[in-house]
C-alpha cells in the first residue's frame, strides 16, 4: 500500500480588503498529503490490452483525443510485447494530489451618489487551481483513490452585476 486517497490536511482561508470605495474579497481552499492512481493515464498507455477488451473502457474515442498526460512522464514499452508492462495498480501511476484553489473572488466599487447607493461588482468562481496533478481536477478522484477522468468539476464562472439601493 502506498499513498492515501484522503487528504491529511484540508482547509481554507479568505480575505477582504477595502480601500476608499473599492473592496476585494477572495476565498481559497487547499488539500494536501493525499495521492491517487491515475487510471486515465493507465488507459492511454495500455491501449493494446484495452483494444482486446469488449467493454466501454476500450473505446478510444472517450479520452484518447484529449491531452492530459505528459508522455515523457512514463517510460515507453513495446506495446506488442508478450510482457504486460502496464497495470492499473502500479505505483507508476500514483500521483500526489495536493492543490490550492481559488474558490471565489469579488471586486466591487461603490459609486458615491447623494441620495442613492450603487454598487458595481465582478465576481469569479473556481478560476484557477495550483497543483502538479496531471489530470483535469484533483477533486475528481473516486472514493477508492482512482482518478478515472469521468467526473465533472465545479465549472468556472464570472458574474458581473449592479446593486442599487434607494
Amino acid at each position: 500500500m502506498a499513498g492515501h486517497s484522503l487528504p491529511k490536511y484540508t482547509g481554507g482561508f479568505s480575505t477582504q480588503l477595502k480601500y476608499k470605495n473599492f473592496d476585494l474579497s477572495a476565498s481559497f481552499f487547499f488539500a494536501a498529503g493525499h495521492s491517487a492512481m491515475n487510471y486515465r493515464a493507465y488507459q492511454q498507455y495500455d491501449f493494446t490490452t484495452l483494444d482486446r477488451g469488449d467493454y466501454l473502457a476500450g473505446v478510444k474515442e472517450i479520452f484518447f483525443w484529449q491531452s492530459g498526460n505528459v508522455p515523457m512522464d512514463y517510460p515507453r514499452y513495446n506495446a506488442l510485447s508478450g510482457v504486460h508492462p502496464y497495470r492499473e495498480d502500479q505505483d507508476l501511476y500514483l500521483e500526489k494530489l495536493s492543490y490550492l484553489k481559488l474558490r471565489s473572488i469579488t471586486l466591487g466599487y461603490t459609486i458615491p451618489m447623494p441620495k442613492h447607493k450603487v454598487y458595481v461588482y465582478v465576481s469569479g468562481n473556481n478560476l484557477f487551481t495550483v497543483s502538479h496533478f496531471s489530470g483535469d481536477d484533483p477533486e475528481l478522484v473516486d472514493f477508492d483513490g482512482y482518478y478515472r477522468g469521468y467526473g465533472m468539476g465545479i465549472p468556472r464562472s464570472v458574474t458581473m452585476g449592479v446593486r442599487c439601493s434607494f
